[in-house]
């Protein structure tokens, strides 16, 4: 009987878990438990007519985790398959969507990876929320190793401090302008409007604050999830990058209407008209 490397991850996976479970055990007899395990799980798998299914790997391995390993039952359950697709233990870069697809549909992984490649460089955002969506549809509906385990405080925090400080910036420029735009009609007894082009972030903030979130929400997603490699703290730069990007364009288009406000003065002092 030949298992595919699908089905010996699995069983790697399941002896681990209950390896975590027997910490109360010196190594040596832990590990010859854990051997005698993998000795039955292979006898019963032996006895099936057919190469074995996902179906009958996880009876199996249901079945041996109910068995004694000291004498006594089990106390741990594998992680048994709740029916959806499971999250790749060990081929992962991120967090084992495209592995745990592949694994599913045996399919190269490399195939799944690059499509997801192309997907987000043709459609950033979009392939950024399939994939989170994916993780956590796998996460609920499939096993996954303890090392993603979602630390929902962490992820809530990333999304609302990401949405927090862009929508700081984009309701401090509303307060600069609506302050510059008092000063001038007090003042020039002109408003801002009449500054032409130099205006353009005030008739176009509402559609840049909603671009940026679309951006700016699934980078802060996958910035709280445990993605592996180190792709989190990657991530989290990448997030603070684009804010420090809105943040420079705010501040360029700021500096617009403050030019056009010097013009406007030039022209309404000197005779020039710049604002045409």
């Amino acid at each position: 009987m030949r298992l595919s490397e699908r089905h010996e991850r699995r069983i790697a996976t399941f002896l681990r878990e209950i390896g975590d479970q027997l910490t109360d055990l010196s190594p040596d007899t832990r590990t010859r438990n854990l051997s005698n395990l993998r000795g039955r799980i292979m006898k019963a798998l032996k006895k099936l007519p057919d190469a074995p299914t996902d179906q009958d790997i996880d009876a199996v391995l249901h079945d041996c985790a109910l068995e004694t390993i000291r004498g006594k039952r089990a106390d741990v359950k594998p992680a048994k398959s709740r029916g959806g697709i499971a999250l790749a233990a060990d081929n992962r870069w991120w967090l084992g969507v495209c592995g745990g697809l592949a694994e599913r549909f045996d399919v190269p992984v490399g195939g799944v990876r690059a499509a997801f490649v192309v997907l987000g460089l043709l459609t950033w955002p979009i392939a950024l929320s399939a994939y989170a969506l994916l993780f956590f549809v796998m996460y609920f509906t499939g096993t996954h190793e303890e090392s993603v385990r979602v630390r929902w405080l962490r992820l809530v925090t990333f999304i609302l401090g990401a949405v927090a400080a862009t929508l700081a910036f984009h309701f401090g420029t509303k307060l600069v302008f609506a302050g510059g735009s008092w000063l001038s009609i007090r003042f020039l007894e002109q408003d801002l409007a009449a500054l032409g082009r130099w205006d353009w972030l005030e008739r176009w903030d509402g559609t840049l604050l909603r671009w940026v979130l679309v951006f700016v929400c699934p980078i802060a997603v996958l910035s709280g999830l445990p993605m592996a490699n180190a792709w989190d703290k990657t991530a989290k730069k990448v997030l603070q990058a684009f804010l420090a990007l809105y943040a420079l364009v705010l501040s360029f288009g700021i500096a617009c209407a403050v030019v056009g406000i010097i013009l406007y003065v030039v022209e309404k002092f000197a005779g020039f008209s710049f604002l045409r």
